[in-house]
């Protein structure tokens, strides 16, 4: 596994882990705890992002393009079935 690998696998829970350390540093600036706010949803974001992908890869279906819109669509779905029913 090279650098470039490694770093891509790797940075959105550095940056989970980067914003969970300056929320919790104690009396914190406005400005670092709105970072550290920035930087956990980039990391959830990413790591969500992947998950969706490599799950439509799983998938196996031939057109990578209508993977993803399966994916998302399935997850829309359980979203909106969640909210119907108010959880």
């Amino acid at each position: 596994m090279d650098l470039e690998t490694l770093w891509y696998e790797l940075s959105p829970y550095l940056y989970a882990v980067c914003g969970v350390f300056s929320l919790s540093y104690g009396s914190a600036s406005w400005l670092l705890k709105g970072s550290g706010i920035l930087l956990i949803i980039a990391a959830l974001t990413i790591v969500r992002l992947r998950w969706v992908y490599r799950r439509a890869l799983y998938l196996n279906i031939e057109n990578a393009a209508s993977a993803l819109k399966q994916a998302r669509d399935q997850d829309q779905g359980l979203l909106w079935e969640e909210e119907r029913q108010g959880g």
